[in-house]
């Protein structure tokens, strides 16, 4: 088991996190803008950069903007989605409860890749989820099942990454292969025996 890090080793990462977002992205109404539920379209056509870009989590949004910075973007996404539903509005509590609910489940999700849900659910991936009213529980259901399939998707992309990088060390100047090893053992082995037949022929002669 790894060491847990102190609370003050946590607060100066935290710090660090807050730091990078607010250098690159600035204020938090640029991130709004940045991030807003209208690219869901134009950030999601390359799954693979929404999974592994650089967009900041929901997590740091909190170090960088405050308790309520994810609650606020998560919101507009939510009542973009139900706008597009076509559904009955739901109110503000029903929205921020919602929000809150993804926050605490799902912190470590980046900005994109919850856009990419929102995508993915407006273009039915996981079915009629609506009967009209914006159900939050199907909802979270279905936020379920996208969590886990971007488990597994990031757990093939660490075992490609490690596969590369052994394979770049294997190939690297001066690094054996197992079979050089083998090889060297044996021509080792080979003048050792070598070199004590000569002592023993020494030792004879003496």
């Amino acid at each position: 088991m790894q060491p847990k890090q102190s609370g003050c080793a946590l607060t100066i990462r935290q710090n660090e996190i807050a730091n990078e977002v607010t250098s690159r992205y600035g204020s938090f109404d640029n991130v709004l803008s940045l991030f807003a539920p209208k690219f869901q379209g134009t950030y999601t056509i390359d799954e693979h950069r929404c999974y592994f870009g650089t967009a900041p989590r929901l997590s740091h949004m909190r170090f960088a903007y405050g308790e309520s910075a994810p609650i606020e973007w998560l919101s507009y996404q939510i009542i973009d989605l139900n706008r597009f539903s076509n559904c009955k509005m739901m109110t503000d509590y029903q929205v921020k409860s919602l929000a809150q609910a993804i926050f605490k489940n799902y912190f470590y999700l980046k900005l994109s890749e919850v856009m990419l849900f929102f995508n993915k659910v407006k273009s039915a991936e996981y079915g009629q989820l609506f009967f009209g009213a914006v159900d939050p529980i199907p909802l979270m259901g279905a936020l379920k099942r996208f969590a886990e399939d971007r488990a597994e998707i990031v757990r093939k992309q660490e075992e490609d990454e490690a596969r590369a990088e052994r394979e770049r060390e294997a190939h690297r100047p001066g690094i054996l292969k197992p079979h050089d090893v083998q090889a060297l053992r044996e021509r080792l082995q080979a003048q050792w025996a070598e070199e004590e037949k000569l002592n023993q022929k020494k030792d004879n002669v003496k």
